[in-house]
Formats: structure tokens, sequence, C-alpha cells
């Protein structure tokens, strides 16, 4: 028993002595909070105008005002129906209150880490507020006396509308009975009057959904998802543990009442931000979409070693200090709509970098190389390398489908690393498993696919990393809480719902850069023209052994850098599940976002994603035969006009068989022909659109869904019960119709 317990403790002691980084980075803290700040108020003022708005501060309501110089329309972050409110400070509810506040924080007790709220408008009610104007624009410092908080929000108008700012290192605290915890920028800038027709919410889960104002619910709702998806540093259930959730993959979001809307685009801190719909809200009357920000991250601690504990919070030492920043575009009539929404988004994307890529194949093939499974040596237990496609095997498969289908492909080969598909050194090592053929194989297998017009993709997990070996430390180089220790996770499988056992890390978020370029000139070493990038495309975490990367900021720069170091180096990128700074920067997405999370608040799933790419990157499906309804995929991935794709393998039998009873569903032998005849089923309406960008979505009745694409191309596709006639034609249940008007 004394061996037990001692054992236990050295165990303790080793958890809590590793930080996971050499030194300690200089840590800049808020300022302390002044108890004698002055406040004051301006008189009414223009303080911007461009053609086609004036930015304004109303001295006597104290407000923000954006008003449309065509016809006097007025936007705030108040529904406007509510902006001639005589009185409002009998509204003191909370409710009340958020609706009339411009921003509104969240503040952590030290002592019990209850969480208090504080509202602009309140504070602007009392008078505790500076105004002062800047270039283009209005500043307000927000100054909540009991919070011993105070926080500068800057109003800049542009040349489409709107851009709130708030600047973290301008921030001051007190930090002795609060400090403060995350921000909301304008609850209710995007915001639509509830029972109202011809109305609806845009919130952005996967492909994008709608929330529509023109039936009642009886049922308020309120949901929030993590910008880029949850942190990899949280300890909340992720990938297959919540297989029904669909990460934020876009920045934005917005609003359509009547013939005007507000649609938004986080420009500033989005890695920080969470998106928060407030659906059916029957005491103010409205739904709302906002975005709110960690300025402080946070762990939840736990003492598994001594029974009955209880979980605490352990906050970061500081702030975040990217700089917030939300722009909003006001629309009106025709341009009031999800189309036009994603229309300005890639216009967005487009003045940041976004360019076509021209390099589009018909098909892509995800081939399974390797994985780790149970073994002995003498009766003793050990782990041994399957084969389940060997590079031999894998050239076999390609052949086999160009010839069956005459579709050229991109190959994308993952698991052909040192182990496979488990995680144990970074990158695979940076070798090609000699099991399944080896570097000289490899160099064989892409030249030869090349000169058929195929592409060939290796991929490499450049973040997750279990054992230390080239170059890199699972000690010492991996991310860190802000608890400064290292935080496992549990690998899943890939094409699967199940966990493989395999307890990984992420890399230090200041070595991943070192990784990626590692990783280019291991690339052109194997003979590499491309590379697939798998987890960079859609994971963000934190590491809090530097404040640059607090609340996961800085991944979107990170992965971008990563992503233009492949171009200067001529390396075709293939991005997965693509977060919206990876897929403006891949020249392939795979797995894109076809649904949403099918929130109950949400009414209709929209390809938004795809309006916003289509056109530029070659998009494909999530892999058809990994879902439970392959039709609807099949549907959803028309709908869209997002190519097709399947993930396989070829040697599913013995061990791994007996050890991986689910692979079942990739093995190549059993497949083949569902995918030549899907291919063969859906090849001329591919190519009849290759290259196009949606000009047109539109949400008709019976189950009908109807898509126009750049070149004249329509689709009709019917997910009803009941065949529907088209101007194309009649289109059965679960079928599809397309050709031009």
């Amino acid at each position: 028993m004394l061996k037990k317990c001692l054992s236990l403790l050295i165990i303790l002691i080793l958890c809590l002595s590793v930080t996971g980084c050499s030194g300690k980075a200089k840590v800049i803290k808020p300022y302390l909070f002044n108890e004698n700040l002055q406040t004051n108020n301006i008189a009414s003022v223009i303080a911007a105008e461009n053609e086609k708005f004036q930015l304004s501060w109303d001295s006597e309501n104290r407000r923000v005002l954006l008003t449309d110089k065509t016809d006097g329309y007025v936007y705030s972050n108040i529904p406007n129906e509510l902006l001639n409110e005589e009185d409002t400070s009998e509204m003191r509810s909370d409710l009340y209150l958020k609706i009339f506040s411009s921003i509104t924080i969240d503040c952590i007790r030290t002592e019990t880490y209850e969480v208090k709220t504080g509202y602009g408008s309140e504070v602007i009610d009392d008078g505790d507020f500076s105004v002062s104007q800047i270039e283009n624009g209005i500043r307000v410092t927000y100054i909540f006396k009991d919070l011993k908080v105070s926080v500068p929000v800057q109003y800049i108008l542009f040349d489409d509308g709107i851009r709130i700012k708030v600047d973290p290192t301008k921030i001051a605290e007190e930090g002795k009975e609060y400090f403060i915890h995350t921000i909301a920028v304008a609850p209710f800038m995007c915001s639509a009057k509830n029972m109202t027709e011809n109305s609806y919410i845009l919130y952005p889960s996967g492909s994008g959904a709608l929330v529509y104002m023109d039936t009642e619910s009886d049922i308020s709702s309120v949901y929030s998802s993590e910008i880029y998806g949850t942190d990899g540093m949280s300890d909340r259930k992720t990938w297959a543990e919540e297989s029904n959730e669909e990460a934020i993959k876009m920045p934005v979001y917005g609003s359509k009442f009547g013939n005007r809307g507000m649609f938004a685009i986080v420009d500033g801190a989005a890695e920080s931000g969470t998106i928060i719909l407030d659906a059916f809200n029957k005491h103010v009357g409205y739904s709302t979409v906002y975005s709110e920000f960690s300025l402080r991250g946070e762990t939840n601690v736990s003492n598994k070693f001594l029974l009955g504990a209880e979980n605490s919070m352990k906050y970061a030492d500081a702030l975040n200090l990217t700089e917030i920043s939300v722009s909003f575009y006001p629309l009106k009539n025709e341009e009031a709509s999800y189309a036009a929404m994603a229309n300005i988004y890639r216009e967005y994307l487009a003045d940041n970098g976004f360019t076509r890529k021209e390099d589009s194949k018909d098909l892509t093939v995800k081939l399974l190389g390797g994985a780790m499974i149970d073994a002995s040596v003498l009766g003793v237990p050990t782990r041994r390398f399957f084969a389940t496609t060997t590079l031999d095997e894998a050239n076999e498969i390609v052949e086999e489908i160009t010839k069956s289908t005459g579709a050229n492909l991109n190959v994308d080969l993952v698991g052909y690393g040192e182990s496979g598909m488990h995680i144990s050194e970074i990158a695979g090592g940076f070798t090609v498993e000699k099991k399944l053929g080896g570097k000289k194989d490899l160099k064989s297998f892409v030249k030869a696919l090349k000169e058929k017009g195929n592409n060939v993709f290796f991929d490499f997990d450049i973040i997750g990393i279990n054992n230390s070996g080239s170059g890199f430390s699972a000690t010492t180089d991996v991310a860190v809480t802000t608890t400064k220790q290292k935080f496992g996770k549990i690998k899943y499988r890939l094409a699967t719902d199940n966990s493989d056992g395999t307890l990984f890390y992420f890399i230090s978020r200041n070595k991943l850069v070192d990784v990626a370029d590692k990783m280019i000139n291991k690339a052109k070493d194997f003979g590499l023209d491309a590379v697939a990038l798998d987890s960079a495309s859609n994971l963000a975490y934190s590491d809090y052994s530097n404040q640059k990367y607090y609340s996961k900021a800085g991944m979107s720069d990170d992965i971008s850098t990563i992503f233009k170091k492949c171009a200067e180096s001529k390396l075709n990128v293939m991005a997965n599940d693509a977060n919206s700074y990876a897929a403006m920067n891949a020249d392939v997405i795979v797995d894109v976002p076809l649904t949403s999370s099918k929130h109950d608040a949400f009414k209709y799933d929209i390809p938004f994603y795809q309006m916003v790419f289509s056109g530029y990157v070659p998009m494909y499906s999530s892999s058809l035969n990994l879902t439970n309804n392959e039709n609807e995929l099949l549907l959803r991935s028309i709908e869209a006009g997002v190519s097709l794709s399947y993930t396989v393998m070829k040697n599913y039998n013995g061990l791994l068989k007996k050890e991986f009873d689910f692979y079942h569903s990739v093995c190549y032998d059993d497949l083949k022909d569902t995918i030549f005849n899907t291919y063969k089923a859906t090849s001329g309406y591919y190519e009849s659109i290759k290259g196009s960008e949606i000009s047109e979505h539109h949400i008709l009745q019976n189950g009908l869904r109807k898509t126009v694409f750049s070149n004249g191309v329509t689709v009709y596709v019917n997910y009803g019960e009941a065949q529907v006639d088209t101007p194309l034609g009649a289109v059965e249940s679960g079928s599809f119709v397309y050709g031009k008007n």
C-alpha cells in the first residue's frame, strides 16, 4: 500500500513539474483601473462620412449611429424599432440591458468564480463613460465602476459600413474582486423581430444554417459555438464524441429583416471568438446573433489522485492581446440576402489574397496506408505495423479506378509515415514506412500518377506528437494549458467514431512553423509536389507558454504562413474540412462541410461555405462510404456543386479485421463497383459546372432546392418524399435534375 501511495505521489509531482516550455515569455498585464477616470459627453456630431453613410454621435441619447445617406435609415446596435424609445430607465432586466448595450462584459469574482455581467447600456445611463472623436469615428470608454473595469471601444466608418474595435492592451482592471473574462460586441446589431415574414438569422454552423422568423416558436433557444472549433487544449468532448457538432469554419454571421439586413465579419481575434444565437426570445421579442470574445482562457483543473475532489477553473494570468474587430455591412433591397452576404465575404477574402485555383480533378480518393495493431513476440505483448495499402497496391487501385471511370484523381496518401494512422513522432517521423514501399517506391508512384494526369498528396500531421524524435520533444516542445502543464488528447480513428487509445499532445505554437519548414524539405526529398495538411487545416488551439497564443490567438496567421511557405516552395496543399484561413490558401479542399449541427432552431441548412469558395478552389465531399446516409450526402454535394470523394484501403483481413472490425466500410474490393457506378451517374453534372461559381441558391417548397451556377447551369435537388415538377422536368424523391433553363 505504501509503495502504491509513493508511486502516485511521484506521478503527481512529475505531472505538476512538466511545463512544456524552455523559458518564460514576458507577460503583459492589463492597466490598473483608475478610480478617478474622468467622464465626459460631447455635443452631437457627424464624426465621419463617405458616399454611402454618416457615422455620428447622438449626445442626447448617448449612442453611435450609422445613417444611410440615400434614404435616412438609421442603423445602430439597437433594433431600429426601439431607437425612439424615450425612457429605458425602467428596463433594468438583464435582457433589456443587453438589447440596448453596444458591449457587454463578463467578469469573474476572484473568490467564488461567480460570473457577473456588465452592460454598456447601464454604464451609459449612469453617465460612466467618456467620448471623443478619432480619425473616421468615435471612441467611447465604458467605465464599469462596480467591477472596476474600463473598456475603450472604437466605432470606425469604412466604405461599406461600421467597424467596432476593442484593443485589449487598452483595457484596465483592478483585478482584486473581479477580473474580466469575455467581451461581447453589439449583441443586437444583427437581429430580427420575431414573427416577421421575410426575416431570418444566418448562423455559420458547418456549411451554414438559417433561423427563420416567420413562424412562432414555443421555445426560446440559445446556441453557441467557438469560431474555428473548440480549442484543442480544452477538455470538452470533441471530434467523434460530438459527432453531430459541425464547427464554425467562417467568422461571419448576419440577419435579414424585411427588405434590410446586416452582415458581420469578425476580422480581428476571430480565433478567440464565439458566435452566439439567441433565437425566439419572447421577453424582448427579437432574435439575434452576435460574437463574444475570450480575453482570458481557462483550464478545468481536477486532482485525479484525491477521491471526491472538485474541479475548479484556472484562468490565464493575463489577457489575450489580439485586437478585436467586427465589421458590419448594412444591406437593403435585393442585397439583403444570404447570397449577397456570401459575395461580401468572398470579396473580403479576395482583398486579403484569395485567388482562383485552376487544377480541378474529377474525384478524390483517400488511401489508408497502415495501422498499428496488437501482436506478441515470444508471448510478450507488443504493437506492430500492419500495411493496409502498400504503394504498389495503391497504384493498382488508382489504375483500376481511372480505367473504369476515365476520371483524373486527387490521391491522398494518409498514414504512410512510420506509425501509419497513429500519432507517434511529429509528422509521422518525416519518413515513408518501408513496409509500404519506402521513399524510392513513393517517388516512382508519384511520377507514374502525375504522368497520367492525377495529383498525389502525402498527408503530414504537423500538429500531433506522441513520442520524441525527428528533432522535436514530446516533453518540452508541446503546448501547455493555463496551469503551464501539457495536455493530452485521445486520438480518434480516421473513418470511425472510436478511440484508438493513443494519447497525444499538440506541438508548441512557437515550433509549428519550424515543423512545417522541415516537412517542406522532406516533401521535396520524397519527390512530392503536393502535401495534405489535414489536422492543420481545421484544428485551432491555445498555448499558454506565450501570451501571443492565449485563447487560440494567431492560429490563422500561423497556418496561413505555412500554406504560403508551401506555395513558395512549389508545393500544392490539400486542406481538410478547412477553416476559412486554410481554405483561402489551399489548392484543394476535401471533406467540406455540407450540413450544420442541426440545432433545433436551425430551419434550413444552406451551402453558404460553398457559395463563398465555389469557382475559386476545387472542393470535394466527405467520403461517401463513411456516412450513415450515402444518398443524402450525395444530394448535398450535388446541391452545393461539390465533387465526390471516397476513403479506401486494400487489406482488410487477418489481425486488422479482428482488432478493427469497423473498417469494413473502407475495403476497396467491396466498394469499387459503387464508386464506378456513382461516378458514372454524376460525372456529366460535375463536368457541366466545373470551375463555376454559385450565383443563386433558393429554398423551394416540398423539399426542393435550386442552385444556379455562373455558367447558367441550374440543378434541382429533391429532398422531399414525392416527385416534384420543375422547369427542367420531374424530379423523383431523393434525386436531382440539371440543365440550362
